[in-house]
């Protein structure tokens, strides 16, 4: 007797993680998990123009962001790009989409009488390529999207001076499950860990208790790749040939814009702003980006200069803002838009709090101006 109930049970286990699968799989894409929350603590060391702490909270859709507003009145902008669009150290409130979204609705202009949301899926290091499988991969959950504004382009000069600035630029390969840490490509087992009725469970407990994962000293590695920078054994300050990484660019951005208009959104396409100036030799401490390898996995001892880095960001941007003009899509440049010093950024690329209500501000006027334009074209063709 013993024995048949314990053959029950196991049936009915196995039964039950069996459907728990098929309600898994059914599952759309998320670039972030629903309903994660987390509070980092910064190492003040290492960072200390940022907030001691910074909170990550991710809504139902996964997006970085607030819930979505009900109603049918609804104008939604979705935020794609790496590492200076995800915001990473700043807090929730504190990021450049936060302040876009708080700017729009404190003054609406054309989209008065809507609810207004932005919400982020941008991550860091993430190429052109993985960003359009990204897009192409959540957007058949949306039903509707309004504006997709892209920040990207960083990212895939970074990784190609990683790889040493080969002629022939190489696809990034991110895994289908880093790219969509939730959906149905989910690999299960028969392991506790590996189970679908423990995932199920996992996502239930964070929609409906919210717990938050805390750490502490995030951002030391920011401080080593700084130090791994100034101890540099060799600097390249000649112009490598990038019609290859450029190319490769191109297509994959063309492939992100067009999915994005193809789904019925407007585009904005922003060229992401960097810090251009002559350093002092203290604040050359503070810089660390441009290496020839990976800083965040091993030793790095030759690095490009800024000079040809800002070179190789500027045909990036230009290469974008060719792209959005040939498909129709706007374009906003943001070099002259953010005061050019360590109050606004707090390293090569990415932005202090006070950057990004700056950002925030000036993405918000362009928004404005973008949807005053849409209704005079619709009026006049009426």
């Amino acid at each position: 007797m013993i024995v048949l109930w314990l053959l029950i049970a196991l049936t009915a286990g196995a039964l039950l993680e069996v459907a728990a699968r098929l309600v898994a799989r059914r599952s759309g894409r998320y670039a972030l998990t629903p309903h994660a929350r987390s509070e980092h603590a910064l190492d003040r060391a290492e960072l200390p123009s940022l907030p001691s702490t910074v909170r990550i909270e991710v809504n139902a859709e996964g997006e970085r962001g607030g819930a979505l507003p009900e109603g049918e009145q609804l104008w939604r902008a979705l935020v794609i790009g790496g590492s200076a669009a995800e915001c990473y150290m700043l807090d929730q409130e504190d990021t450049w989409p936060r302040a876009l979204e708080r700017d729009l609705q404190t003054e609406p202009g054309p989209l008065g009488g809507r609810a207004i949301h932005v919400g982020s899926v941008a991550r860091s290091l993430l190429t052109c390529a993985s960003l359009a499988r990204m897009l192409g991969g959540i957007l058949p959950r949306y039903r509707s999207l309004d504006l997709l504004i892209t920040y990207a382009g960083a990212s895939d000069v970074v990784a190609w001076m990683e790889q040493g600035a080969p002629p022939a630029c190489r696809a990034q390969e991110v895994p289908e499950l880093d790219l969509f840490p939730v959906g149905p490509d989910e690999a299960f087992g028969w392991t506790p860990g590996t189970l679908a009725l423990r995932r199920l469970a996992v996502r239930a407990t964070r929609r409906l208790l919210r717990p938050v994962e805390r750490r502490s000293g995030v951002g030391g590695t920011v401080g080593r790749n700084r130090r791994m920078r100034a101890a540099a054994t060799t600097l390249i300050d000649e112009l490598p040939e990038a019609e290859g990484m450029l190319r490769h660019l191109e297509e994959e951005f063309r492939r992100l814009v067009t999915q994005a208009r193809a789904h019925g959104a407007h585009v904005l396409v922003v060229g992401q702003p960097w810090l251009e100036r002559a350093f002092a030799p203290e604040e050359e401490q503070l810089l660390w980006s441009f290496g020839r390898g990976r800083p965040f996995e091993g030793p790095v001892d030759t690095y490009y200069t800024h000079r040809v880095a800002h070179e190789l960001l500027r045909r990036a941007n230009e290469v974008q803002f060719r792209v959005a003009r040939e498909v129709g899509a706007e374009t906003l440049d943001l070099m002259d838009a953010v005061p050019m010093d360590f109050e606004h950024f707090y390293d090569d690329l990415h932005l202090t709090p006070q950057g990004a209500a700056v950002v925030g501000a000036r993405i918000a006027q362009a928004v404005r101006e973008l949807e005053a334009s849409s209704e005079d074209s619709s009026a006049s063709t009426r």
